[in-house]
C-alpha cells in the first residue's frame, strides 16, 4: 500500500514526517508499504518536491491566458465544478470578501485550476500512490487533487477526530461518514446483540451528554473557547508565519494563502468586532436574550463557524447562511419566529453588518450570548433548521424535529428531513413539517439511532488528529495512528480476498 500523506499545516506535516520515517524504515508497521508527503501549507520546506508549489508553479507560469486552452484542460475532469469552488473556497471567496479585497477574475482562477490539474498529473507520474491520507477536503486545490487522483484509481481517505468519543476515524472526505460505517450499521441492524457492551456504553454516554448539553464534544474543545483580543496563540502563530514566510516569487500562492499583511488586518478586524459585540450598545441592541422568547413559537437556525469546511464544502449549495435566514424569514407564518443562534466559538469572526442585517429581518431574533443554554432554547422550540450544526443533533435527541441541509456524519439518522436546497423549504413545508412531527413522537426511534451511533463508534481508532492536543506529536499518538493504518490495510486486504472468492 503506497500512501500519500497530504498536509495543510505545519503541525500535520510534522506528524506525517514522523509517520513516514517509521513506515519507510520499519517492517513492524504496514509491511511492504511506502509513504510520500505532499504539503499544501503556507511555509517553506527544505525538501521542495514535498511542496505543492513545486509541482504547480511551473505550469502556472507557462499556462497562457487563452480561455479555450484552459477550458480544454478543465474539461478532462467534468465532475470538478469550478463554479462551486469559486463560491466556497476560503481564500478565493471568504477572505477576499471579509477583507474587502478585489475579486480574482474567472480567467485567473481557471489558469490556477489548470495549473493544479497539470501539476498533480505530473506528480502522479513520478509517484506510485494507492491512497491519500489527509484532512477532509478544505478548498479548491484539494478538490482538484481529489479529482485527478480519482481518475487514476487513487482513494482519498479523510482523517478526523471522532465526533462521538476520543479517537480518530477514517472517513469520506466530503461527508465525514466513516469508511466502514455501512458495514457495521448493516451488521448491527441484522443482529442487535452484535454490538459490544463497550461500544454501547460509549454511545449511551454520548447520547446523554448531547441531550443534557452539559459537556461539549471533545472535537469542540478548542473552537468553542471564549474569544480573546490577544493571546499567546496569536503571538505564536504570527511568529510562526513570520519565520517561515512563503516564497513571494511563487505566484500561485495567491490562490491558497492569506499573506501576512492581510492576516494581520483579519486579526485586527476580528478584535474590533469582538469589542463591539461585548461593549458597543449600537451592536448589542441587535441581540436578544432567551427570556424574551417565553411563550413564543419559534424555530431555531444555528449559525455555523466561518470560515470552516463544515459550513462551506460540506454545506454547498447551502453555504450562504444569510441567504438561508432571509429565505426562512419570508417563509414563516406570522405567529412564528426564527431564532438565529450564534456559534460559541465565532465571536468576532462574523461581520458586524451581518448581525445588523439578520436582526432587521421580519420575524427573526438573534441570540449571540455564548453563555445561553442550548437546552432551554431547544426545549421551548418547535424544532431546528440547520446546515449540519451539533445543536440540531442535540434537538433531535431531545425529540425535536430537524431539517438538515448539509453533509454530516449524522445526516442519515431516521426521521430527519433533508433538503438538497434551502429554497425548497416553503411556508407549507415549514407549517406541515413542524406541526406533524411535534404531534407525533420520536421516542420509538431510540433503537435505530443507537444502532447508527454504534456503527460510527465501531469505526473509532485510538489517537488524535487535533494539532492543539498535547499528545499530538508524542510517540504514543504516532503508534496509535500507525496501528489504525495497519488495521485499515488488513481490512482492505480482507475485502480484496472476499471479492476474489466471489469471482472465483
Amino acid at each position: 500500500m503506497n500512501i500519500l500523506f497530504y498536509s495543510h499545516n505545519i503541525s500535520h506535516y510534522r506528524l506525517f514526517k514522523k509517520l513516514q520515517r517509521v513506515i519507510n524504515q520499519s517492517n513492524n508497521y504496514l509491511d511492504q508499504s511506502i509513504s510520500t508527503i505532499l504539503d499544501n501549507g503556507e511555509y517553506r520546506l527544505s525538501k521542495e518536491r514535498e511542496k505543492v508549489d513545486y509541482w504547480i508553479e511551473k505550469y502556472y507560469k507557462d499556462c497562457s491566458f487563452n480561455e479555450e486552452y484552459l477550458d480544454s484542460i478543465l474539461s478532462k475532469y467534468p465532475s470538478f465544478n469550478l463554479g462551486k469552488w469559486i463560491e466556497i473556497d476560503r481564500v478565493i471567496s471568504f477572505y477576499r470578501s471579509y477583507l474587502n479585497l478585489p475579486s480574482l477574475s474567472i480567467i485567473e482562477i481557471k489558469r490556477f485550476s489548470a495549473a493544479c490539474i497539470l501539476g498533480f498529473e505530473d506528480f502522479f507520474k513520478y509517484n506510485d500512490i494507492d491512497y491519500i491520507f489527509s484532512e477532509l477536503i478544505l478548498g479548491i486545490q484539494d478538490a482538484i487533487l481529489y479529482e485527478v487522483a480519482k481518475t487514476q484509481g487513487i482513494s482519498w481517505i479523510g482523517i478526523r477526530n471522532s465526533r462521538i468519543s476520543n479517537g480518530i476515524v477514517f472517513c469520506d472526505p466530503y461527508t465525514e461518514i466513516p469508511i466502514e460505517f455501512n458495514y457495521y450499521f448493516n451488521k448491527y441492524q441484522k443482529l442487535k446483540e452484535a454490538v459490544p457492551n463497550e461500544t454501547l456504553n460509549k454511545v449511551e454516554y454520548f447520547i446523554k451528554s448531547r441531550k443534557d448539553n452539559r459537556k461539549l464534544p471533545a472535537y469542540m474543545r478548542f473552537t468553542s473557547k471564549k474569544g480573546s483580543f490577544l493571546s499567546l496563540r496569536h503571538i505564536f502563530r504570527f511568529l510562526q508565519i513570520l519565520i517561515s514566510l512563503p516564497n513571494r516569487n511563487v505566484k500561485s500562492n495567491n490562490f491558497t494563502i492569506i499573506h501576512l499583511k492581510h492576516r494581520i488586518i483579519y486579526w485586527l478586524k476580528r478584535a474590533r468586532n469582538l469589542y463591539a459585540i461585548r461593549y458597543s450598545n449600537k451592536i448589542k441592541k441587535n441581540f436578544c436574550k432567551l427570556n424574551t422568547l417565553k411563550g413564543k413559537k419559534y424555530i431555531i437556525f444555528p449559525l455555523q463557524f466561518e470560515p470552516e469546511a463544515t459550513a462551506s464544502v460540506r454545506a454547498y449549495p447551502n453555504h450562504n447562511q444569510i441567504d438561508i435566514i432571509k429565505h426562512i424569514s419570508l417563509s414563516l407564518e406570522e405567529d412564528t419566529l426564527l431564532v438565529v443562534k450564534e456559534h460559541k466559538g465565532n465571536e468576532g469572526y462574523r461581520k458586524l453588518d451581518d448581525y445588523i442585517e439578520i436582526s432587521r429581518l421580519k420575524n427573526v431574533l438573534l441570540v449571540v450570548d455564548r453563555d445561553s443554554s442550548n437546552r432551554d432554547l431547544i426545549n421551548d422550540s418547535l424544532g431546528v433548521i440547520t446546515i449540519n450544526s451539533t445543536l440540531a443533533l442535540e434537538a433531535y435527541l431531545n425529540e425535536k424535529p430537524v431539517i438538515i441541509l448539509g453533509n454530516s456524519y449524522w445526516m442519515n439518522l431516521p426521521r430527519l428531513t433533508r433538503f438538497d436546497h434551502y429554497e425548497d423549504i416553503t411556508t407549507d413545508v415549514i407549517g406541515n413539517f413542524f406541526k406533524c412531527i411535534n404531534e407525533s413522537s420520536l421516542t420509538d426511534l431510540s433503537d435505530e439511532y443507537i444502532n447508527y451511533f454504534s456503527a460510527y463508534t465501531a469505526c473509532i481508532q485510538q489517537g488524535t488528529f487535533l494539532s492543539k492536543d498535547k499528545s499530538f506529536l508524542k510517540s504514543q499518538n504516532i503508534n496509535y495512528i500507525l496501528d489504525a493504518l495497519t488495521k485499515y490495510k488488513r481490512c482492505l486486504q480482507a475485502q480484496s480476498d472476499r471479492l476474489k472468492e466471489l469471482k472465483g
